[in-house]
């Protein structure tokens, strides 16, 4: 779907951070999570979404 320049734009202008997520950002976490720095954090849903699901709707 990004590689249609016209969806990629729709889909950066809806979000509330006007950009399309790229790998990186959440394979930095990933890796963190499989790491040996990480001994404590299990079991967690981590939502990475552009921050979406934090928003709201007001009807």
């Amino acid at each position: 779907m990004i590689s249609n320049d016209t969806i990629r734009k729709v889909i950066e202008n809806i979000q509330q951070t006007p950009k399309i997520g790229r790998v990186e950002e959440f394979g930095d976490l990933t890796s963190f999570l499989l790491s040996e720095k990480n001994n404590w954090i299990t079991g967690q849903i981590f939502h990475i979404d552009g921050v979406k699901s934090t928003l709201t709707v007001k009807a």
